[in-house]
């Protein structure tokens, strides 16, 4: 079942935007762990439809590309989506050990993490996740069935 909830994160950010709904704050602290499965929880804050997001990520998983947005967008729940998956396969943080400043000046600079190490197809949904602009959660969607069945 841990193999899977790379495919349920995305599936769950995909569902929420496909509704009309910015989550805000994705980070793997918005998961519980059910049954096996992995649930987004904590939408205090989410926007929907007209209703702009009040609430943001933490400094680990913001989109620097939108930095000066004091409203999140659902591409930076797409952005904060890479780095769950991220830590997901890792199974530790994103920057672990290094200080808000740090982590800021990384992603500013796109000093993201190696991800020789992580298997494809997650390496390329991450990488599409942080880098590509206008990634869509559909998008990685589709190209996450593989991880659906591992």
């Amino acid at each position: 079942m841990l193999f899977s909830w790379p495919y349920q994160a995305i599936s769950a950010i995909a569902y929420i935007h496909s509704r009309g709904i910015v989550h805000g704050d994705v980070g793997l602290h918005n998961f519980i762990h059910d049954d096996g499965r992995l649930i987004l929880c904590e939408f205090a804050g989410s926007g929907m439809d007209v209703l702009l997001p009040t609430i943001g990520t933490g400094v680990r998983h913001a989109n620097p590309r939108h930095s000066q947005n004091p409203h999140p967008t659902a591409e930076d729940d797409v952005f904060a989506l890479g780095a769950v998956l991220y830590e997901l396969d890792r199974g530790k943080r994103l920057f672990e050990g290094q200080s808000s400043r740090d982590i800021y000046r990384h992603l500013r600079d796109q000093e993201l993490p190696d991800l020789s190490v992580v298997p494809v197809p997650l390496r390329h949904i991450i990488e599409k996740c942080w880098t590509l602009p206008g990634c869509r959660a559909g998008d990685a969607l589709a190209e996450s069935s593989p991880l659906s069945s591992q």
